[in-house]
């Protein structure tokens, strides 16, 4: 499977990591899922290699780091004319 997690509040609060963060990113990593995790800060060298170090020190497994993730975004993943619009996540019951 390939996975996106958000950095802030989904695996770490207050650089430190969530618990059972470690162990569940790790078994995901052992079991071939591609882990991608996206971060609110900005994309300057200087954030780069501090959240690649901090991902490091805390053994925290992934395979992609992407910045500047947007606040509340709405995912579009299918071609206009079929896509639909659903004013909150998971409001997905039509």
């Amino acid at each position: 499977m390939n996975l996106i997690f958000g950095l802030e509040g989904v695996i770490s609060h207050d650089k430190k990591p969530l618990a059972n963060v470690v162990e569940f990113m790790q078994w995901l990593s052992e079991n071939k899922h591609h882990i991608t995790i996206w971060t609110t800060k900005s994309n300057t060298l200087e954030n780069k290699m501090d959240t690649e170090s901090w991902l490091k020190v805390e053994q925290i497994s992934y395979d992609r780091l992407i910045f500047d993730k947007p606040n509340d975004p709405i995912f579009v993943d299918e071609t206009p004319p079929n896509s639909k619009y659903y004013a909150h996540y998971g409001d997905n019951s039509i």
